[in-house]
């Protein structure tokens, strides 16, 4: 016999079903009253003018971000074309190294052919 039918009746729902159904709608009210309203439509359009007014606030911030982000972009990209003519720093290091070596030799050889005397 199937526990949630009341005995002999067949298709009549038993107590336990009916509690587990209103149990369900209480728990999807509830979800309902979450939102912010009374758990039906009521007060919606305040809600919805009060959305609205957000997005258009968001609108006008965007609209006052979007010619300073251009700007941003074309200072950027100004930026970049100025430094991609600007030696690497491996190129650094090989001057840098030259210079050293190329001193180290001149002084090695002004101390070798210089008299010891002067």
């Amino acid at each position: 016999m199937n526990p949630e039918t009341v005995a002999g009746t067949g298709d009549v729902p038993s107590l336990f079903d009916s509690e587990r159904r209103l149990a369900s709608l209480e728990r999807k009210l509830d979800a309902l009253k979450s939102g912010g309203g009374d758990g039906t439509s009521g007060g919606m359009e305040g809600r919805l003018a009060k959305v609205e007014s957000d997005v258009e606030h968001l609108k006008r911030s965007i609209d006052k971000i979007e010619p300073k982000l251009d700007k941003l972009l074309e200072k950027i990209s100004a930026i970049d074309e100025r430094t991609t003519h600007l030696p690497s720093k491996a190129y650094i290091w090989i001057c840098v190294g030259v210079i050293i070596t190329a001193v180290t030799a001149l002084t090695t050889l002004l101390l070798k052919f210089l008299p010891a005397g002067h």
